[in-house]
């Protein structure tokens, strides 16, 4: 299954590594060296802070400005700058925002969320609690909003341009067996990103081996081989590293890697999974989500809406939008709407271009898509490339056939395709957006499509939903996987 959080050159990195021999990943020329714990928590948590404290600043700045600007009014937020940026702080660290290394980033985002709300909150009740000064709930919230999009936009970047400096994150040793480190070793720049500084990589962990490494490198330990952990752990010298992580990826598989919590049955350490599909206060509440995030765009979106119709319009002859008939929650039909992109004879002109085409043909079969689709319009092409063309399906969330987030609607034929995971697709609502559009999209083979769908269903969350809403857009600047 493709990992949600791999990157263009991560699979690159990964294909170079599997033609190497099966031998221990070559780290010499990263020069990387162990340092003492607290220096590697400073220099980590540092950046992250200071990126922080600047988003927040620079948000809330920018709100009470346009506040003044049209007379909105309210409290003086650049006066509460100093007390709700050390709430924040305070929160950040007693939440594990700093160093924040191999953070999840869906839980990485909720305590961003939470500690901002939090923050906002306190301050605004001690104003009105302690001084007796009205607060203003708009311009609060506009810059609570602001803040809880800022910071974690800006600790992306950050982490993209520190993934390449030696100094930044924490060292440590990663064991397992040799096709687990070759794969981990591939997406070496996605651990820097989550600021981890991998020092040495070992296939074998025998006791001496644990003992010298203990020695020199003993702040983190992260164990691959999930067969071999139980034993690791359990000799006397586990005792001596500060911190020891297990890689489980079947547990991942399974259950859903996003929210697995102890869990203590008797006198057992256990696994909890909670299926939130099954509680209705989850789907109500992603039901919220879906209407206020299109009520609040929507005068954003209309006058663009209007644009792209009327040039559908004048580009070439036929109707403005095109409806399609595809699979929903529970198996029910729905018709998912979208801006007309193809000629009105579209049909006719696949089959002659991959009669004249027949190396073509098996791309068709296997992804019903063409790269250089000869029924695409102009103004089609682009609204392809940018997304656009899916805009009308805001509508379609707004009546309760889609949702904002959710697998990719399929056709009946897509069914045999699907297999053991269909009944899984149908226990949710098809979305506009995904785990596949944001994890390469058409550039992604169809079994990982699949399979990103039922990684969406087993970890279904609303903060997954606001994680892939993140990514969304970092997808739709780029035009990641577009065509």
């Amino acid at each position: 299954m493709t990992n949600l959080l791999q990157s263009p050159d991560d699979e690159r990195l990964e294909n170079e590594t599997r033609q190497r021999s099966h031998n221990t990943p070559d780290l010499a020329r990263e020069a990387l060296h162990p340092r003492h714990w607290l220096v590697e928590e400073v220099l980590t948590s540092a950046p992250l802070v200071v990126s922080d404290m600047l988003a927040f600043a620079a948000s809330t700045a920018a709100v009470h400005a346009l506040g003044r600007a049209i007379g909105m009014g309210g409290p003086n937020l650049l006066g509460l700058l100093p007390s709700i940026g050390a709430v924040l702080l305070l929160i950040a660290f007693s939440t594990g925002l700093y160093p924040a290394s191999a953070l999840n980033p869906i839980l990485e985002l909720r305590r961003i969320v939470r500690g901002t709300f939090l923050a906002f909150v306190t301050c605004a009740i001690y104003v009105h609690g302690f001084h007796e000064v009205l607060v203003s709930p708009l311009p609060l919230l506009a810059a609570m909003l602001t803040t809880a999009v800022a910071i974690p936009t800006c600790r992306g970047l950050l982490r993209r341009r520190l993934a390449g400096r030696s100094w930044w994150g924490r060292s440590a040793t990663i064991a397992g067996d040799v096709d687990s480190l070759q794969t981990l070793h591939a997406r070496r720049t996605r651990l820097r990103q989550h600021g981890v500084r991998p020092l040495a990589w070992h296939t074998e962990l025998d006791n001496d081996t644990l003992i010298a490494i203990a020695a020199t490198q003993p702040n983190w330990l992260i164990l691959s081989a999930s067969e071999a952990w139980e034993s690791i752990l359990t000799r006397p010298i586990a005792s001596h590293f500060r911190q020891i992580s297990v890689l489980v990826p079947s547990l991942g598989r399974i259950f859903g890697q996003s929210w697995l919590e102890p869990a203590h049955v008797g006198s057992s350490t256990a696994v909890h999974f909670r299926n939130r599909l099954m509680f209705r206060r989850y789907a109500f509440a992603k039901r919220c989500l879906d209407l206020g995030i299109c009520l609040l765009a929507l005068p954003f979106v209309l006058p663009i809406f209007l644009v792209l119709a009327l040039l559908v319009r004048l580009s070439s002859k036929g109707p403005v939008f095109f409806g399609h008939e595809r699979l929903g929650r529970g198996g029910k039909t729905v018709k998912v709407w979208k801006f007309r992109t193809m000629v009105v004879d579209a049909q006719q002109r696949l089959e002659e271009y991959l009669a004249a085409h027949p190396e073509l043909a098996e791309e068709w079969a296997a992804t019903h898509k063409l790269k250089n689709d000869p029924r695409v319009t102009s103004i089609g092409r682009f609204l392809r490339h940018t997304s656009l063309d899916e805009l009308p399906q805001l509508i379609s969330v707004i009546r309760g056939e889609m949702s904002l987030v959710g697998p990719r609607p399929i056709v009946p034929d897509e069914i045999v395709k699907y297999g053991d995971v269909y009944p899984l697709y149908k226990q949710v609502t098809p979305g506009v957006t995904g785990l596949w559009q944001v994890s390469g999209r058409n550039d992604t083979t169809y079994p990982e499509r699949v399979a990103l769908d039922a990684a969406y269903v087993r970890n279904w969350s609303i903060w997954l939903d606001l994680y892939v809403l993140f990514r969304t857009v970092k997808t739709v600047l780029r035009r990641e996987g577009a065509f």
